[in-house]
């Protein structure tokens, strides 16, 4: 567990969906820190989306985490 305060990790996908499940527990804060990265070229974004999609998040978490965060800190807008 993670002790209180605790700054999210930078990387890695476990500790970052540890971090994640472990917040949700408490405060739907901690999905709204997480941005998800694909690792493009290295990884191609089709298998990091399917790890993703594995995680089995809550579909509000998923979305944030998936896009939605990354579209609010870079000022994007939403997907038509």
């Amino acid at each position: 567990a993670r002790r209180a305060g605790a700054p999210p990790p930078a990387r890695g996908g476990g500790e970052c969906v540890d971090y994640v499940r472990e917040t949700q527990g408490f405060s739907k804060e901690g999905a709204k820190t997480v941005l998800w990265g694909t690792d493009h070229p290295v990884q191609a974004s089709s298998g990091s989306l399917k790890q993703l999609r594995a995680l089995d998040l809550p579909l509000e978490t998923f979305e944030l985490v998936s896009g939605g965060n990354s579209r609010r800190v870079f000022g994007l807008p939403d997907p038509q």
